[in-house]
Order: C-alpha cells, then sequence, then structure tokens
C-alpha cells in the first residue's frame, strides 16, 4: 500500500501538476506509514500460548 502511495504520488507531482488528490496521497501515505512503523516498533506481543484455547486444525480449515 504504502509503495503504491508513493508511486501515485510521484507521478502525480512530476506529471499531473498539483490538484487536491495530492494532499489526499499524501495524507494516506503518512497514515499508512505511521500504522506501519507502530506496528514495527512500538506494538508489544500480546499472545500467550498458554491461554490459546482455539486448536489449529480449527484455523487452518476455516
Amino acid at each position: 500500500m504504502a509503495t503504491f502511495l508513493l508511486a501515485r504520488l510521484c507521478s502525480s507531482l512530476f506529471l499531473f501538476g498539483s490538484h487536491i488528490h495530492i494532499a489526499l496521497d499524501v495524507t494516506s501515505l503518512l497514515s499508512v506509514l505511521l500504522v506501519i512503523w507502530v506496528i514495527r516498533f512500538k506494538l508489544k506481543s500480546s499472545y500467550i500460548k498458554e491461554l490459546d484455547t482455539i486448536r489449529l486444525p480449527f484455523v487452518v480449515n476455516n
């Protein structure tokens, strides 16, 4: 998603000039990058294997 938005932003800037869609693309790109950063560095894992009650075959089959 971030790669797509970056490519769209670059093509919009160099080929089509500036319009409102560039502002929307920049906002979308920044929000996607923020989510990626939070997931990558700030989000702590809350999974505890001993408390997991769903069996693996159930997850794989559905």
